[in-house]
């Protein structure tokens, strides 16, 4: 019953997120569509802003007038949009959301299982290290679980830290529909990159919904701060603090894991690290 209770634990906190963003837009799509309404009625208004950008703040105020501001301009561009690709590309996705879906299906499945038998399967593998690699190979396993582990930790808490404290921003700036971004920079923080989009989309929402130019700098630059101190100090920290790697290796195992083998080698590169610094303790016979 543990091994099931705890595999089912998993799949709502995995799945939960993706309910309330789900939740959200749905709950924002009839604002869509006014918004699309009054857009064909009477265009996207100038931001207040936009005129008082240096150098080319005049030209970028014009050509908003004469084009986004323009009813008919927009109703010119919103018949060009194919509808047949948008069709096509909706079914793919739905197509490709069942695939995920399934994989998650199986993954939970292995879960439970690697879970239920995971002494007998511990076991295993540390005497078949034992057997090929001797005592020093024990330590190896021992150590790549740790390493394994702490990547998994850190990554999950650091993206859970840094999308509540940029949540608080979107609260605090007023942005349309703050906990929808929240829950998006709080997913999208364990993928490289993820959360500068979901910022990044967060502060264009802003500005375009008439939010001042000053707060949406402060938004965009507290939300700077927060994920380079997160993805430079606190992630590495929590890592290395874990599987017992120095700082710099866990740096340089999380950058270079991801230039090597992408989304994988954030986990694959501090495994890498902590495996080559176990196997170079060994070898000089420094214990731990």
């Amino acid at each position: 019953m543990a091994p099931l209770l705890f595999t089912f634990l998993t799949g709502l906190i995995l799945l939960v997120p993706i309910v309330l963003m789900v939740h959200q837009i749905a709950q924002g799509s009839n604002a869509f569509a006014q918004s699309l309404n009054q857009l064909q009625q009477s265009g996207i208004p100038v931001p207040v802003w936009l005129a008082q950008l240096p150098i080319a703040g005049a030209y970028l105020d014009g050509w908003w007038r004469a084009n986004l501001s323009n009813p008919e301009v927009l109703v010119e561009w919103l018949r060009g949009v194919n509808i047949e690709n948008i069709t096509a590309w909706t079914s793919a996705l739905g197509g490709a959301l069942l695939h995920r879906l399934f994989l998650f299906l199986i993954t939970l499945i292995a879960l439970f299982l690697v879970l239920r038998d995971g002494a007998w399967l511990a076991d295993r593998v540390l005497a078949t290290a034992g057997r090929l690699l001797g005592p020093p190979g024990e330590r190896l396993v021992r150590k790549i679980a740790d390493a394994i582990s702490a990547t998994v930790n850190g990554t999950v808490a650091a993206a859970i830290a840094k999308g509540a404290v940029i949540g608080i921003a979107y609260v605090l700036t007023g942005v349309p529909h703050p906990l929808l971004f929240a829950v998006l920079t709080m997913t999208l923080a364990m993928v490289p990159l993820g959360a500068w989009v979901a910022l990044t989309t967060a502060v264009l929402v802003l500005l375009i919904q008439g939010g001042t130019w000053m707060v949406a700098a402060g938004l965009a630059g507290f939300g700077v701060a927060t994920l380079l101190i997160g993805e430079n100090v606190i992630q590495p920290a929590l890592i290395g603090g874990a599987a017992r790697l120095p700082f710099l290796l866990v740096l340089i195992g999380i950058i270079g894991g991801m230039q090597s083998f992408g989304l994988l080698g954030l986990f694959l590169g501090p495994v890498i690290m902590a495996a080559l610094l176990t196997i170079w303790r060994e070898w000089i016979g420094v214990g731990d």
